[in-house]
């Protein structure tokens, strides 16, 4: 696979091999919640708005997602309503992700309970 443009690099199949490749993120096929917390804490990665070579979530390079501040503060305040807001029964198990395109997301074959905290 040859780059043609020096512009912009970021694509969901070079992403796979590079999110998924042991050298860059120690056990990348188990979750881990706080990697990137980790990761960040002991200096060794920027904060999830800078764009970086091993991580092409947003793309890299001079033209990356301009949007990911806007993203990165939605999905902020989003887990922390839902955190301030819910009961969230956790699963006794993960399940296996779903190859969905190219992407790899959790599977919509599961049933969680939910429940609505009452407000004091």
């Amino acid at each position: 696979m040859a780059i043609v443009s020096r512009k912009a690099l970021g694509s969901p199949y070079l992403s796979k091999f590079v999110h998924m490749d042991e050298r860059f993120y120690p056990k990348p096929e188990e979750f881990d919640p706080f990697r990137f917390a980790r990761m960040r804490t002991e200096g060794d990665k920027p904060d999830s708005t800078e764009t970086y070579d091993i991580y092409l979530a947003f793309s890299y390079v001079r033209h990356s997602c301009f949007g990911r501040w806007l993203v990165s503060q939605t999905l902020k305040l989003l887990i922390a309503y839902i955190t301030f807001n819910y009961d969230i029964q956790p699963l006794d198990k993960r399940l296996p992700n779903t190859i969905f395109a190219d992407t790899s997301i959790p599977t919509f074959c599961i049933r969680i309970k939910v429940r609505r905290m009452r407000q004091s």
